[in-house]
């Protein structure tokens, strides 16, 4: 069963080609990402906003942001979002990664003791931006059972 909180949380892509490095903010035995273009912007959006750095979550958003969502957003709001949701859940424990170029994630966070489907939106065109994540809270424990993108019954 899962409540849906949407709230949108946009970011865009890693380029092709640039080095994952998460390796200092998951624990070891936690899923690995793919070694997609979605997997390396995913394990990158994890990294920066485990981070609780105002300026690697600013840098990871200037350089990886789409420009249509630079376009509709300024910084300053993304940033205090960022704050207001690390506030709330400090670091995101990653559980489950599925997909490979369509990424979604489960995580589990440290301070409110929630638990995270968190979807990647990519534009369809190059250089496939991240336009936005939704992030739906789930209302118990996830169960082995296979997550992927929610469907729109969960999105509402």
């Amino acid at each position: 069963v899962r409540r849906a909180l949407i709230i949108i949380f946009a970011t865009t892509a890693i380029q092709p080609g640039e080095p994952s490095t998460l390796a200092s903010v998951v624990p070891a035995g936690a899923p690995k990402f793919p070694q997609t273009h979605a997997g390396r912007m995913a394990e990158a959006f994890v990294k920066a906003f485990n981070s609780g750095e105002d300026t690697q979550m600013r840098e990871f958003e200037s350089k990886h942001r789409s420009k249509a969502a630079l376009s509709k957003r300024p910084m300053d709001e993304r940033i205090k979002q960022f704050q207001e949701l690390y506030g709330r859940w400090g670091k995101l424990e990653v559980r489950k990664v599925l997909g490979d170029q369509r990424v979604s994630l489960v995580a589990h966070t440290a301070v409110s003791d929630e638990w995270l489907n968190l979807e990647f939106e990519l534009e369809d065109a190059e250089p496939h931006g991240l336009e936005g994540i939704r992030i739906a809270a789930m209302s118990e424990e996830p169960s082995d059972q296979a997550f992927g993108p929610l469907d729109a019954a969960a999105r509402k």
